[in-house]
């Protein structure tokens, strides 16, 4: 993995900043820190993006389903719920199959699943069809519906006589207790030492809508995206201001572990724990 990250003039910073939503008030948090978000300065439905809508993340998460594609253009939708079934919806047509694992390729993020057990519930006489459902962790456009999505999808759609692949994007519903604000609470066991911030703490700023994500190093502000994994986040190369600090120490460091790219995250106890395969652990706290 390369390490790098993109430094930009503080005037560039300020038009990208300009052009995202501000934060969202969140309500009826619980301690199991799930939530309900207000609905999104950015409708999704007027782009027909729902990776911009946050409450329809939301309601994806309170249902259960851990994988969303569709291809607006080709009126098909597909719903992975996790250990339950896989229902892809075809003009209006639903049709639901019994969940299976997963393959994953070894070499490249690529992941399978296949079904060939029909669950609707209203057939009297069982359907011969199987599915195909191949996950490739690379954006997908779709012009026609201004879709940018971090998964590219393909489902196959078989029965005894034919066989049809549609193709489309999607995204995993990240978990909504991560819309939040974040400060650096503490980084490899260690809690921060704040003498090596004198100007405030690094802090992280998640938005459900767009994959979007803000934050602060210690002296720049940052800006870029995101996107979930299962149980991982990937933050994509962060856009950040060229102001210069004297006196702060912890900075570069703070970037440089930040920018691993690939991350195990876990939400307990209003603490986000993000964990890369080389043990670097970070644990940010709630700020609000």
């Amino acid at each position: 993995m390369i390490k790098f990250y993109i430094q930009v003039t503080a005037f560039v910073f300020i038009a990208l900043a300009s052009c995202s939503s501000p934060k969202k008030r969140l309500s009826d948090r619980t301690h199991t820190d799930s939530l309900s978000i207000a609905k999104t300065t950015m409708d999704g439905s007027k782009i027909n993006n729902p990776y911009y809508d946050a409450n329809f993340q939301l309601d994806l998460f309170q249902k259960h389903i851990s994988f969303y594609g569709e291809n607006y253009a080709g009126n098909w939708k597909l719903f992975i719920q996790k250990d339950s079934s896989f229902t892809f919806v075809l003009d209006g047509k639903k049709t639901e199959f019994e969940f299976s694992k997963a393959a994953q390729s070894q070499d490249a993020f690529v992941i399978r699943y296949h079904s060939k057990k029909v669950i609707n519930p209203l057939d009297t006489i069982p359907q011969k069809k199987s599915i195909t459902i191949t996950l490739v962790e690379q954006s997908s456009l779709e012009k026609v519906s201004i879709h940018y999505l971090p998964f590219s999808v393909n489902v196959t759609i078989s029965d005894e006589a034919t066989s049809t692949t549609y193709s489309g994007g999607g995204f995993y519903v990240t978990n909504p207790a991560l819309h939040d604000i974040w400060v650096l609470d503490s980084l490899n066991n260690q809690k921060v030492d704040i003498s090596k911030f004198p100007q405030g703490v690094p802090r992280l700023e998640f938005h459900l809508d767009g994959g979007k994500v803000h934050g602060f190093s210690g002296c720049n502000e940052l800006t870029g995206t995101y996107y979930t994994f299962q149980d991982k986040i990937i933050i994509n190369p962060l856009a950040s201001t060229m102001k210069f600090c004297d006196g702060i120490t912890g900075e570069n460091s703070f970037l440089d572990l930040l920018n691993k790219h690939s991350f195990e995250y876990h939400i307990r106890n209003l603490r986000l724990t993000l964990e890369h395969r080389d043990k670097t652990l970070f644990v940010f706290k709630k700020i609000d």
